[in-house]
């Protein structure tokens, strides 16, 4: 199946002599996918962090320790994020909310 957004390329290159580039944004999503998948030590610690996070997203109780403890340390609370496969920076989103 063909996506709308292709279809819609085609037609504008076809009926308008559009030339088509492709999504930058998308490209980029691609590239840094293929790049963090062929780190063997980036896809463990990522593994690792997204096992992390889901632990206090399934847990309300570990949820509230945590909570606990950063008000204990002066911290402001925050809630752990979750990365996302079609954001590409989420990854580095989720990894700089577990270092503060």
């Amino acid at each position: 199946p063909i996506s709308n957004i292709t279809l819609a390329g085609s037609i504008l290159e076809n009926e308008d002599n559009w030339t088509s580039i492709g999504c930058g944004a998308h490209s980029l999503q691609l590239a840094v996918n293929k790049g963090l998948g062929d780190v063997p030590v980036i896809q463990k610690t990522l593994a690792i962090a997204r096992r992390l996070v889901a632990h206090f997203k399934r847990l309300t109780v570990a949820t509230a320790h945590l909570y606990q403890q950063q008000r204990g340390a002066k911290h402001a609370e925050r809630q752990f994020i979750q990365d996302c496969p079609t954001r590409w920076n989420s990854s580095c989103t989720m990894i700089n909310r577990l270092l503060q």
